[in-house]
């Protein structure tokens, strides 16, 4: 048999291959990484939504009671807890009002009142959407009227500890 001499490889298509490998793995990683951003931000997107829902509807069933009377009107002197917008309103010792008499007479008095409570927007308060509600009137002495103001903070998350949780507020006024 007649034998052919040997030829000496240099390797290349070793070193080929791990290019290409390092290439296709490296634009796999960018995708990756794009893709882990995305979902971060479309999460905070959503956290955000929650929280904005939250601050609307509460300042939308605030004004609701009010014009009822229920939160600063005629009607102020009941608990909170007959107030319910389809969620729960938070434990009475949770909700003040900042005047001695709670019943604020329009046209009589001149001191501000407020009054502060939470709205829950599920079953359990720490883990789904609330909102702080504060609804202020004041009395101005010069023009004569009531200008009413209603400021909502809502939460996403109501566990004040969370690193999740997202704040947005909003202010009504007349």
């Amino acid at each position: 048999m007649f034998k052919q001499p040997l030829k000496k490889e240099n390797g290349f298509a070793i070193l080929f291959a791990i290019l290409l490998a390092t290439l296709v793995l490296s634009i796999g990683m960018s995708i990756l990484n794009i893709s882990i951003k995305e979902l971060i931000i479309s999460g905070f997107s959503n956290e955000s939504a929650q929280a904005t829902y939250a601050a609307q509807t509460a300042v939308e069933c605030a004004l609701y009671w009010e014009k009822k009377g229920m939160i600063l009107g005629p009607l102020s002197k009941a608990n909170f807890s007959n107030m319910s917008c389809g969620w729960q309103i938070a434990p009475t010792d949770q909700n003040t009002r900042t005047t001695a008499n709670p019943v604020y007479d329009r046209g009589k008095d001149t001191t501000p009142a407020k009054a502060f409570f939470w709205f829950y927007l599920s079953d359990t308060a720490e883990a789904g959407p609330c909102a702080r509600v504060e609804v202020e009137n004041t009395y101005n002495t010069t023009m004569f009227f009531v200008t009413q103001a209603i400021r909502t903070r809502g939460y996403n998350i109501c566990d004040e500890t969370s690193g999740r949780r997202v704040e947005k507020s909003f202010e009504m006024s007349n």
